[in-house]
């Protein structure tokens, strides 16, 4: 579980999602916005997704722990909104962790 204080908040997505550069892949898509902060992180899985709940909260799960493992080597100072895609409740584990790594690489926010 991500900690609460890499959670972002309901008005910090709209902010990001409206003013945020975009990211995509087949499954994901990536919104993300400089800030002063430190590193926060949303997950958004609409219901057009999957009309389950415990389907979308899956995604959300997995893409926290996904980020957990990234969490050191991401550039400070970046607020991301990844948005879940149609087919992705169809996705292995490996397989989404293979689109977060791609997108991370689109997006530049990754260490080197």
């Amino acid at each position: 579980m991500l900690p609460k204080k890499r959670r972002i908040t309901k008005e910090l997505i709209e902010k990001t999602i409206y003013q945020g550069r975009s990211f995509q892949t087949e499954y994901l898509t990536l919104k993300i916005l400089t800030s002063n902060s430190s590193n926060l992180f949303g997950f958004v899985v609409s219901k057009k997704v999957s009309k389950k709940s415990v389907d979308r909260n899956l995604l959300k799960r997995r893409g926290r722990y996904i980020i957990r493992k990234y969490l050191s080597s991401l550039n400070q100072g970046i607020l991301c909104v990844f948005i879940f895609k149609q087919n992705s409740t169809k996705l292995s584990f490996e397989n989404l962790e293979k689109e977060f790594y791609l997108l991370f690489q689109k997006s530049n926010i990754l260490n080197k």
